[in-house]
């Protein structure tokens, strides 16, 4: 019934505005909860053509976010391959009591209900390409892509939860931080971050918006366990040193002893970082709002665009999970797991400027 009249919503969202995606993706998601996974897909193939023929730019550019059903499939084609490598080449099909090829298991995954839910499944995690949680593991990087788990048992174990600042505590860091050159540096960084595009996963590349800090030194410390995991003593511009295990080889280096390979210790970049009001809240008036983007633009910045832009300064300076990424050749990078979760602290906030989207194998 939940699902019944969550669709019934979406119908009615597109009896009343029928050239806009929001019932379509209501609907797609509602069709998604009631397991009709062919409507559902049909449902979100109708969203993207509402995003490519919209008359406003920044309701097309909203279509970026998003993949199609055709190239989901080709991501959910590229990783049953891969599990079937070492797969024996014929088996028999439990439908019909016959052989089949690997073309022919495939074949029939796809006519199964498991493999449409999956599919649909597939576009709705995409379709949260802001949400940067699925990235949250510690373990074996897949073969698919280094951001994600070569195992699902990597998202068991419970997040790292980072302590959380108390209100009183953020007035207070807010109060020693009011200085003109923190504050205008502040807005700077809200501007530049509330400018960023939301991550997203297209052609098994991740498109990651982040902060990222250039690894300056690397060096192997001794310890018990060196036959399968190593520690590194990492240093990194603006970040407090560091120590990192993993099961990967990392080469050493320094300032003096330069590699030629560069490695990054990058923060993803959440969004809700920068607290942007509820803009469905009818009590704010467009008018009346005044957008960070905007600074350096004439007139005063209002001090409610400074005090997010603050706030936005103590968060950058807490504690925060960071990724290792290594610089392929062809210029795109690679995450480099680790058995623990790598926390670590910028040191000054004015080192923070390394504002930009990786490409990431």
């Amino acid at each position: 019934m939940l699902w019944d009249d969550a669709l019934l919503d979406a119908q009615m969202v597109i009896k009343l505005t029928p050239s806009s995606y929001v019932g379509y993706k209501l609907g797609h998601v509602a069709l998604h909860g009631a397991q009709r996974y062919d409507e559902a897909i049909d449902a979100f193939q109708t969203m993207l053509s509402k995003f490519e023929n919209a008359p406003d730019t920044q309701t097309r550019k909203l279509r970026q976010q998003y993949v199609s059903p055709s190239e989901a499939e080709g991501v959910i084609q590229e990783t049953i391959e891969a599990q079937l490598d070492d797969a024996p080449h014929r088996l028999l099909n439990t439908f019909t009591g016959r052989l089949c090829d690997r073309e022919g298991q495939i074949d029939a995954f796809k006519t199964s209900t498991e493999y449409k839910e999956l599919l649909s499944s597939t576009l709705e995690i995409v379709a949260e390409s802001g949400d940067i949680t699925a990235l949250d593991w510690v373990g074996t990087s897949s073969e698919f892509n280094s951001c994600l788990p070569a195992d699902i048992t990597s998202y068991e174990a419970p997040p790292y939860t980072l302590p959380s600042i108390s209100e009183d505590e953020m007035q207070r860091s807010i109060l020693s931080l009011q200085d003109t050159m923190v504050v205008e540096l502040a807005l700077e960084l809200y501007s530049s971050l509330d400018r960023l595009s939301a991550a997203r996963f297209a052609h098994r590349r991740l498109h990651l918006p982040c902060i990222a800090f250039p690894v300056t030194e690397v060096r192997r410390r001794p310890t018990e366990h060196e036959e399968t995991y190593f520690t590194y003593e990492v240093k990194a511009d603006g970040l407090r040193d560091l120590q990192i295990t993993t099961e990967d080889r990392l080469l050493q280096f320094s300032r003096g002893r330069p590699a030629r390979q560069s490695f990054l210790l990058v923060r993803p970049w959440d969004r809700r970082l920068i607290e942007l009001p509820d803009y469905a809240d009818d009590t704010e008036s467009v008018d009346d709002f005044a957008l960070p983007g905007s600074f350096g633009g004439e007139g005063p910045v209002d001090s409610e665009s400074s005090e997010r832009a603050m706030r936005l300064i103590v968060r950058l300076g807490q504690p925060f999970s960071a990724f290792l990424l290594a610089q392929q050749r062809s210029g795109e990078y690679k995450r480099i797991a680790s058995d623990h979760d790598i926390i670590t602290q910028v040191k000054e906030v004015d080192s923070v400027h390394g504002i930009r989207t990786l490409e990431i194998l």
